[in-house]
């Protein structure tokens, strides 16, 4: 399965701007898109690595949080160890996020529509036609 995207170099420097993002990744106001482009193949991947547990499927879509745990955590290895205290607390927070997925105390909130639903039962029992009372399994 190829790697999902969950943001990307543009998307990047939209969100941090053009002028920082070029100088993180080359020291200068040209920038280096080799480097910014790592970084953000880096985050797509950590992210992919901590939820494909939860949500093995390719998801239909990527959540804003998804997005912007995986922005925070490509600016934060642009800045090294150069972070400040700001960038470096968005990605603590990102991790939990993504941590918590994984754990299962946090959900993305969507489901993929394209995969059949699996293990679910169906029945057209009801209340009053139930076979087994707490009657019938006192025995037991």
């Amino acid at each position: 399965m190829a790697a999902q995207l969950f943001c990307t170099l543009a998307e990047l420097k939209a969100k941090f701007g053009l002028l920082q993002i070029n100088q993180l990744t080359a020291g200068n106001s040209s920038g280096n898109d080799t480097v910014g482009q790592a970084a953000v193949d880096q985050a797509n991947a950590v992210v992919e690595g901590l939820i494909r547990v939860r949500y093995p499927n390719t998801l239909v879509e990527i959540t804003i949080n998804l997005k912007n745990a995986a922005l925070h955590i490509a600016h934060h290895d642009l800045w090294k160890d150069k972070t400040n205290d700001r960038v470096r607390e968005r990605y603590e927070d990102s991790m939990k996020y993504l941590e918590g997925i994984r754990d299962g105390k946090n959900t993305l909130g969507v489901y993929n529509t394209d995969t059949k639903d699996e293990g679910t039962v169906q029945t057209t029992q009801t209340d009053t036609t139930k076979v087994f009372t707490t009657d019938s399994l006192n025995a037991f």
